[in-house]
């Protein structure tokens, strides 16, 4: 008897999220996604080599991706791709090395204090996503 009375307000509750979100009469889903994780330099580092070469990031990875110096103006990086073998020493074991992913990045400002953003991407229409993005870690160059 308990299990009744549960179905029904999670079933009313599901059918107004997913008509909050129709469109034209078209049942979207919604969805999250799940930002990458910045693993090396790792999040707040101090003293990371001006020259690094290399970002590298969990996945997902279809968003894009930028550094964004404090004061200053925006530096493309990337794309994403494989990440180098045997990857850097430091990074947690329990993931697969398929799981991370290296960003090509030139030569950085020293003493300078860099945010890595990430900008995931929209979901196709006619519903669309809602756009995630933000700041997935930092470091500070020498």
């Amino acid at each position: 008897m308990t299990i009744r009375p549960l179905a029904v307000p999670f079933f009313a509750i599901a059918s107004t999220m997913v008509a909050a979100c129709s469109s034209n009469g078209i049942s979207c889903p919604l969805y999250v996604i799940a930002p990458p994780q910045l693993f090396a330099p790792a999040p707040a580092s101090t003293g990371v080599a001006a020259s690094i070469g290399i970002i590298i990031v969990g996945s997902p990875t279809d968003g894009t991706f930028s550094l964004q110096p404090a004061g200053g103006p925006t530096v493309p990086i990337g794309p994403p791709g494989p990440a180098p073998s045997p990857l850097p020493t430091g990074l947690p074991t329990s993931l697969p090395a398929s799981s991370y992913h290296a960003i090509p990045v030139p030569l950085l400002s020293p003493a300078t204090t860099y945010s890595l953003h990430y900008q995931a991407p929209t979901g196709p229409p006619p519903c669309g996503s809602h756009e995630s993005s933000g700041v997935i870690g930092s470091f500070t160059t020498l």
